[in-house]
């Protein structure tokens, strides 16, 4: 059984802690799923485009948990505004290239492909999943659906579907290696 949520979860590793590899770990989901994961004791390792960023999420990770490791590395995806691939300027596109190796949608359904690729060759002990977090309030929302305003309520904050998240991907087991996952009804998690 995983964690109780952070909200009562002491701040001290445990015997039971797990490495945690989190891409896009700045802001948003992964640095939201960052500190959830610290505050249950777990060491953090994750990438970014963002060295500012980076440092900040570094510097709270040191004051929220000092006996969880944390490695934090930049380069991670980006994402276009809300348009078809051929509706991208030609330097946005490129960005979209050479950052994700296709554009957003593309590059997202290859990272499942991968993890089931990279399954297949780990150790018993260890598990990837590639994890599809549902419609959360997060910049990137506000940026490929900017209709909805800045202040989206009917989607729940990054911070509450890491409680949940971090529940969930601390169940994982070795059978759930190589699979695609979904955070089930993340709405009926909390009202805003």
């Amino acid at each position: 059984m995983a964690a109780a949520p952070s909200e009562s979860c002491p701040v001290q590793a445990t015997a039971a802690s797990r490495k945690v590899l989190i891409a896009g770990v700045s802001k948003g989901l992964g640095r939201a799923l960052a500190l959830e994961m610290a505050s249950r004791g777990h060491a953090i390792f994750g990438c970014s485009r963002d060295q500012n960023k980076l440092h900040s999420l570094q510097a709270q990770l040191s004051k929220l948990i000092s006996k969880s490791p944390f490695h934090l590395q930049t380069r991670c995806g980006v994402a276009h505004r809300n348009a078809k691939m051929w509706e991208l300027n030609v330097e946005d596109f490129n960005i979209l290239i050479d950052t994700n190796l296709a554009a957003y949608c593309a590059s997202k359904w290859a990272i499942e492909g991968l993890s089931k690729c990279i399954a297949k060759g780990l150790p018993k002990e260890m598990t990837i999943v590639a994890l599809d977090p549902g419609t959360i309030h997060t910049d990137m929302l506000i940026l490929c659906l900017p209709h909805l305003g800045t202040t989206p309520f009917h989607f729940q904050s990054p911070q509450k579907w890491a409680i949940k998240a971090a529940t969930m991907i601390l169940d994982l087991s070795p059978k759930d290696n190589g699979t695609s996952l979904t955070i089930e009804n993340p709405d009926e998690l909390f009202s805003e």
